[in-house]
Order: structure tokens, then sequence, then C-alpha cells
């Protein structure tokens, strides 16, 4: 199998390095753009795509690659964070960065195994690649392919069915320690996507009360209006931290907006029970320092991991159906590929065709418009015949069984 030297994969995951790490190499949003440009002007490196979200940030990169560029380019994207731990950064090239990309859509290497917030994250990735101009051709489409396979993985198996997500997770988590919501007054500082799941997680648990802090004061009365709740300005944090028994932070930070300045001691100690605060952002909007203190309870995505674990023990079934499609999907992938690059022969091929035939005409004196018809009916048969042989020929050059191999593989890896 002839290995693809322009693509390549580099990133750090919730596989390979905790949330301390994760937050570190992650890449806002607004710094997105910027990083493609950075990364576009190594030699060589003609595409890039960057895939940040709570649980992965990965360099999708596409040029004229050789693997000491890309090892070098994985060491300077971890170079962030001093003393690394070894194996943080991992690197995939071509067929192996590709059937990763396929994993990652499909859910299969979610933290949450089957989430879709996965998909909707690629597609804002490839369209902020898009717009700024780093993500064409070749990567796009990839990106492309890679979500119609998470659109398939979801459509053909049971893997997202009832899928349990960081949101209800987080909810599952809570529920373990405080018991019933319905003496539960929450906050949910953040009112995106997650923050959304958080508080219809809590609605259908009958929670008692719940309050929206936003930077966007609107995005938190749109979502005090659709769930009945109150809203918080985010500098008004001191005035009722304190005094809520369940508080999750999934909002985009560069630094944490929920330290223990926020936090009155005499009203956390009026609590029957600690209070329980779990940041769900990357990087972590609230401090980690406030593990050590004893009159509330800390946890972040990484304590999620016990959960769904359970969860994810009892989809192996759908796991093996997926990945069955992911093979068939890069198979797919790479044979339309190599049947791309015989475009010029086929023009080629066509032009040459077309050619002889007129010469044989000529030569032989034929105008008869019966004989030509036949002739140019003839010229087409034999043309399809050839871009059949060519098309059977692209799929031939691999092989879905030693792919199937490589897939195990390369998921033993993962």
């Amino acid at each position: 199998m002839a290995e693809l030297l322009d693509l390549a994969l580099i990133g750090v995951s919730h596989r390979t390095a905790e949330a301390a790490t994760r937050e570190k190499l992650s890449i806002p949003p607004d710094n997105q753009a910027e990083y493609a440009q950075r990364l576009l002007v190594a030699p060589g490196v003609r595409e890039c795509c960057v895939l940040s979200t709570c649980n992965r940030t990965e360099l999708l990169v596409g040029g004229e690659l050789e693997r000491e560029l890309v090892e070098r380019l994985a060491a300077e994207f971890g170079a962030r964070v001093p003393d690394l731990p070894g194996g943080a950064v991992y690197h995939h090239l071509g067929i192996d960065a590709i059937l990763h990309l396929f994993r990652v859509s499909a859910g299969l290497d979610s933290q949450v195994l089957g989430e879709s917030q996965i998909l909707a994250q690629i597609k804002d990735a490839q369209a902020k690649g898009k717009e700024s101009g780093a993500t064409a051709g070749v990567l796009f489409g990839l990106v492309e392919h890679a979500i119609a396979v998470g659109k398939r993985v979801r459509a053909e198996t049971k893997l997202g069915e009832g899928t349990l997500s960081v949101a209800s997770a987080a909810i599952e988590l809570a529920g373990k320690v405080i018991g019933g919501f319905d003496d539960c007054d929450a906050l949910i500082v953040g009112a995106g996507e997650t923050g959304l799941l958080v508080a219809q997680h809590l609605k259908d648990r009958e929670v008692r009360s719940l309050t929206f802090s936003n930077r966007t004061m609107a995005r938190a009365e749109e979502a005090a209006a659709k769930f009945g709740g109150t809203v918080l300005a985010l500098d008004q944090l001191r005035d009722r931290l304190s005094d809520c028994h369940l508080v999750l932070a999934c909002v985009d930070v560069f630094e944490p907006i929920i330290t223990k300045s926020h936090l009155d001691k005499a009203r956390l100690r009026r609590h029957r029970e600690p209070p329980m605060f779990i940041d769900l952002s990357l990087p972590r909007a609230i401090d980690p320092a406030l593990r050590d203190r004893d009159d509330l309870l800390l946890h972040d995505l990484d304590d999620l991991e016990s959960i769904v674990a359970r969860h994810r023990a009892s989809r192996e079934s759908e796991v093996v159906q997926a990945g069955r499609i992911v093979v068939e999907e890069t198979h797919k992938y790479l044979a339309l590929r190599t049947y791309a690059s015989f475009k010029p022969v086929i023009a080629d091929l066509a032009t040459r065709f077309m050619a002889l035939r007129d010469q044989v005409l000529a030569e032989q004196g034929v105008s008869d418009p019966g004989a030509r018809k036949l002739a140019d009916q003839l010229t087409k048969r034999l043309l399809d015949e050839a871009l059949k042989q060519l098309k059977d020929g692209a799929r031939r050059t691999l092989s879905e069984e030693r792919l199937e191999r490589r897939y195990r593989s390369h998921s033993d890896r993962s």
C-alpha cells in the first residue's frame, strides 16, 4: 500500500494528556486563523485546518510533506508546555492521518463515545479554514468526506443513540453526589451549546432553580427564557456563587474566571453538604487550586472518565460496526483520490481515441453517416471500457483487508 506524503495530523487529546496539559495547547477560536497562517509559512505546507475542542487540539496539514518536517511541526506545537509528558503530542502521516480523522468524526475517539458535537466542531473548523484561505483543495475535500463518515456512522449504527454527552455525564456525576435535584439551585456559566445541553438535562431532572451567567447578557436572557431561569452578569458572580448548590462552567476563556476571591467561606459553610463545582471548559474556567478546599467539591473534564468508561463498555458491538464503516470509507476515499489522479490521462486518452477514429475513417474514405455513427458508438464503448479498467485498477491498488489490519493497528495505538 503506497504511503501518502501529502497529509499529516498533529495533535493532543484526552487519550494522551490531562486537562492541565490540553488547556496549554488549546488554540482559542480567535487565534486559529493566525495559527494556520503561521503553519502555511513552513516549507512544503500548502493547507491546514485547526480543530480545537475541550478534549483535543489537532492540526491537519496538507502539502509536499516529509517526516522530518512533520516531526518538527509536532515538536513546535508541543513546545508551549515545558516538560511536556512523553507521548502527549502524537502525529500521523498519510493513511494513518485519514484513519484518525475519520475515527474522530465518527465519535470513536471522543471521551464520550459517539457524541455528536464533534461533527459541528469539525464543520466549524472547516469553515474557519476556508474563510482564512488555509483549507482548500485536497484538505477541504478530505474534511468533507470526514463529515460524511460521521453522518453515516450515526445513521447506520446505534453508537450515538441516546448517547452520553459531556453535559449529561456532568449531570450524572452531580447526581451521584447531590442525589435529587428538586432541592438544588444551579448556576450555569456559559450559554453556548454545552451550557444549553447542561440546562436541558437539569430541567429534565426537575432542578429547583436555574441561573445563567454569560459574557453576552442577551444569550443568557435567551437561555433563561427558554428554561425558565434567571440571569446574572459575570461581574456579579461574587454576589451569588456561594449560595448555589451546583455550579457548572462551560465557557471559552483564557484564564479562570472563578477563583477563591469569588467565594465567601461563611456562606459556603451554611450548606448542608459542600456545593459542587464542575468545570467543562478548556482552558479551565474555575481555578484548579479550589480542589484543595474542604468547603466545596471541584471536578473537571478528567473526572468524567469513570462514567463514560461504563457507557463505552456497553457499546462494543456498535464500535466494531462503526470501525468497519471507517475502513470502508477510507478505502472509498483513497480509491477516489487515485482515480482523480488519472484525470489528465483520461482526458488525453479520450482525445487520442477520437483522433484515431477520425484518422481511420479518413484513410478508408468512409463518408456514409451510418458508418460514421457506428464508429462513434464503437469508440465510445472502447473508451468506457478503458475508463472502467482504470477505476477497477484504482480500487485494486488498495486492499480493504490490508486497510482493516492498518486500522486495527492504528486504533490500538490511539
